[in-house]
This record gives structure tokens, sequence and C-alpha cells, in this order.
């Protein structure tokens, strides 16, 4: 399956902190959660254990996170996915 590269969405040791200040201009992020509950989840479906360790997915192009995405929706299918770019425009899955 191809992977982007997993981020915590705010780190305050990062410069910048906050996951939208980090994406590129081409770039897009995936941001996982229960479908039912809304949940944020991680790559690998669990619960976070704290809200500061929420993390998303950062891809170099759509296509990608897409892909991610189907084979995530079909391996775990209470998942729903996020994909959004720079801009912070939602493409839901």
């Amino acid at each position: 399956m191809i992977q982007g590269q997993e981020i915590r969405l705010f780190d305050p040791r990062r410069k910048p902190a906050d996951w939208t200040d980090v994406m590129g201009p081409t770039q897009c992020a995936v941001l996982l959660h229960d479908r039912k509950s809304s949940v944020p989840l991680s790559p690998g479906g669990q619960p976070f254990a704290k809200r500061e360790d929420v993390t998303c997915l950062l891809f170099d192009r759509l296509e990608a996170a897409q892909k991610f995405c189907e084979a995530k929706v079909l391996e775990l299918p209470n998942i729903c996915c996020e994909i959004m770019n720079a801009r912070a425009a939602h493409i839901r899955r």
C-alpha cells in the first residue's frame, strides 16, 4: 500500500508548528476518522490516546492520496478519509 509521511497535526517542537503550514503547494494531507463517531484514527485504525497525538499523512500527489484512501477504506470499512490540499479544501472519500 502507498504510504504518506505521517506528521502530527500540531507539534510545538516543529517550525512551523501547524500541519497546514508544513504542506507544500502541490501536497495534500489525508486525515482519518471513524465513519460513525468522527473520532480521529491512526493509519492503523486505532483512536489516538491524546488529542495532541493526532496525525495526518502527507502525500506529494493527489493521485497517491486517493489510492491510499481507496485501499484503506477497503481494508478498514469503518474509516473515513478526508483529503485536504494546501488551501485546506476538502475532498471526502
